[in-house]
């Protein structure tokens, strides 16, 4: 029932079939591809059901359209017409799921960690279009343009973990940029994989490359942004140990995605310590859990806070005004429907 492991499973099927289908017998690789064609025709059946809770926005679209994607490339001997339309079904999954999870600044719904998750399958499968030759390319995607920076934004000063933000921990980040550098030849992903990458699997191997890492700044990364439809403000002096990086979230909730109670939580870090901190990963409904108000920055009202968040449910904050200027950033935010129900 877990579909995030339906798609690491997606993904299994492929890479094993791939690696020593050959030293299978014809009778043991047609009963691999039997079972595997099984798997995609239910993967088939359930992405594209608004039904299912993880419908367009949850990284479960990633994670199962490009393993699904893999997967329907390494049968297309055995099923040539099925593979086609698999490959084309996965790709619009994929391409609907980057459109709709990404706000147009290339900030996730799902913060940093679950961003990697999702698109791990994701890359992989787009690279094996890309060395098929497919009329397929998802590395032309325009979020990609644009996730690089909100990595960048997203990394803590001086140090190889990302902002602990909507159920992420303070983590590096997978092979995904060392991907994305390579086929892109884009410095800024490489600078990202060297300051905060962590892959131990494969892919470190398979997107190995040369580039020559840009920091942030040479490419031409602001220091501070408002992620609109995220509603995430960050403010920084720099990306060293001796600067600043202050950061506060208040935006819509996405139904189904992992959410907090947590608007108008705001993280502060810089001078190689960590002043104000959110506390990670929690999806649980519990009163004085960690994902809810009491355990973040903020404001308890008749010793209760917002409405409770996790496993399903979330609240929604606003950013009403932001601007920044050579001497100050100002940002001002409206939790009051946090406060009063969630979603």
């Amino acid at each position: 029932g877990f579909a995030g492991g339906r798609g690491d499973i997606l993904r299994g099927l492929a890479l094993g079939y791939d690696w020593v289908g050959d030293a299978l017998t014809d009778a043991q690789r047609q009963e691999v591809a039997k079972a595997a064609k099984g798997h995609l025709d239910f993967y088939v059946a359930e992405f594209d059901t608004p039904k299912k809770w993880w419908y367009k926005v949850h990284n479960y679209n990633g994670v199962n359209g490009g393993g699904a994607g893999c997967l329907a490339m390494v049968l297309r001997d055995v099923y040539p017409n099925e593979s086609k339309q698999w490959v084309d079904y996965s790709v619009r999954i994929i391409d609907r799921w980057l459109t709709t999870g990404f706000d147009e600044d290339g900030a996730y719904s799902e913060g940093v960690g679950y961003s990697c998750y999702g698109l791990s399958n994701t890359v992989l499968f787009a690279d094996a279009l890309r060395r098929a030759k497919s009329k397929h390319d998802l590395y032309k995607h325009p979020i990609f343009d644009q996730l690089g920076s909100f990595y960048a934004m997203s990394i803590l000063p001086g140090e190889r973990a990302m902002d602990a933000r909507n159920d992420s921990q303070y983590a590096g980040i997978n092979g995904v940029p060392l991907a994305l550098a390579k086929v892109r030849d884009d410095g800024l992903y490489r600078w990202l994989w060297e300051r905060s990458g962590s892959d131990r699997t494969f892919q470190r191997i398979l997107w190995d490359n040369d580039v020559a890492p840009v920091d942030p700044v040479a490419a031409g990364v602001p220091l501070t942004k408002h992620f609109r439809g995220r509603g995430l403000c960050v403010w920084r002096t720099g990306y060293e140990k001796d600067d600043l990086m202050f950061s506060v979230e208040a935006g819509p909730y996405y139904a189904i995605t992992h959410n907090q109670a947590d608007k108008g939580h705001f993280n502060l870090y810089g001078l190689g310590y960590r002043w104000a901190i959110d506390t990670g990963y929690s999806n649980e409904r519990e009163k004085n859990g960690r994902g809810q108000a009491a355990a973040h920055s903020c404001v308890l009202i008749g010793d209760k806070g917002q409405a409770i968040s996790g496993a399903g449910l979330g609240t929604n904050g606003k950013v009403t005004a932001y601007t920044n200027t050579d001497r100050y950033g100002y940002g001002l935010f409206d939790a009051t429907e946090a406060y009063q129900k969630n979603n």
